[in-house]
């Protein structure tokens, strides 16, 4: 009677695996040529079963089409001026993506002239940081700096390689704090 017992557990943890890594490949973004291969012969079982997922459209309704990141030019009362830059989501591997996307985020949308009441607190926060850092100096001035570039789109076809883009960001001063 225990050895039915102990198999049947097996068999039903091993059924539970399979069908959590299953679900595990459906659900993340496709980021790999393995990724999209194992999500594209998964989707039959997936759909006989009736535990296909339809995209959530993380990224709706539109994909991102600028690279973008802030920088911030940060003048000290001893005439030294420091550089702060956000993150480049374009020099993250995967799992610092992961891990940082909703910082990220922060970044892409604190830019955009609908956010600009964050803005005067975003370049207060820096100059904070930056006193505790620099523990001698005072800083008289913050200036935000938005920088952008141009995604190409994908190139079409069941194995798309990556597609170069142009890594010269275009560059606007958009906020000045000064103290």
């Amino acid at each position: 009677m225990q050895t039915s017992n102990r198999s049947g557990r097996l068999f039903v943890n091993v059924f539970l695996i399979i069908f959590l890594v299953a679900l595990l490949i459906d659900a993340l973004p496709v980021d790999t040529r393995l990724h999209r291969a194992l999500k594209a012969g998964l989707e039959p079982l997936l759909d006989i079963t009736g535990t296909w997922q339809p995209s959530w459209k993380l990224f709706a309704p539109e994909v991102d089409k600028e690279n973008v990141y802030v920088s911030a030019k940060i003048h000290l009362a001893d005439g030294r001026e420091l550089t702060w830059r956000s993150p480049r989501w374009d020099r993250m591997s995967i799992a610092q993506r992961f891990r940082h996307f909703r910082h990220m985020e922060y970044f892409d949308k604190v830019r955009l002239d609908e956010n600009a009441g964050a803005w005067t607190d975003l370049a207060r926060y820096l100059a904070d940081r930056t006193e505790r850092v620099q523990e001698k100096s005072r800083v008289t001035k913050v200036v935000l700096i938005r920088h952008w570039t141009v995604i190409p789109p994908p190139p079409e076809g069941p194995w798309p390689k990556a597609v170069p883009y142009l890594q010269d960001f275009s560059s606007f001063e958009f906020h000045t704090y000064e103290r």
